[in-house]
């Protein structure tokens, strides 16, 4: 029963232990000056965690990695999303709840997220309602990736110029 859990503000460190557990990449993303960090709290343990950056990208490489025309403020990279295994056996949607309260809780202008190919095709960020924008290589992450991509603006004011695509499950 989802309000069995909570979910708060933690510190990378506190969340680093369920991004290894978790996460197919299995190391959190610490390449930015600015994060924000949540944690899915049950019975006083992190079985999730969201990882919000910023600030990484010089101003000519907004277009590329966001496909915003200019920098804007309040611009967030989702860097990681996961919840442990038992927790999403356990509770149906889990995961979409969490990430939709830690957005709440970040309240963003923008958000860019991504899923590696080669390990999923991003279903989860489809069904929080994000624009698709279809496979990219690159965007200044690793070369030869290809990457299924993702937008939300929460700002009327900032659009994407990316083309959205139809998203359909891989």
């Amino acid at each position: 029963m989802k309000s069995e859990y909570s979910v708060k503000e933690i510190t990378m460190n506190e969340g680093t232990q369920c991004i290894i557990d978790y996460h197919y990449l299995r190391e959190p993303f610490v390449d930015a000056p600015l994060h924000k960090v949540y944690g899915l709290i049950y019975q006083g343990k992190i079985v999730g965690v969201t990882s919000y950056s910023a600030g990484h990208l010089h101003p000519d490489n907004w277009l590329e990695y966001y496909g915003l025309d200019k920098p804007r403020d309040n611009v967030w990279d989702l860097t990681r999303l996961v919840v442990g295994n038992e927790t999403q056996d356990k509770e149906h949607n889990i995961t979409s709840w969490f990430a939709s309260r830690t957005i709440k809780l970040l309240q963003p202008s923008y958000i860019v997220t991504c899923a590696d190919s080669s390990y999923h095709d991003g279903t989860i960020y489809a069904a929080m309602s994000m624009d698709y924008h279809g496979l990219q290589e690159g965007r200044l992450i690793k070369e030869g990736v290809m990457w299924h991509t993702f937008t939300k603006s929460y700002d009327k004011t900032i659009k994407c110029i990316w083309e959205k695509k139809t998203f359909d499950k891989c």
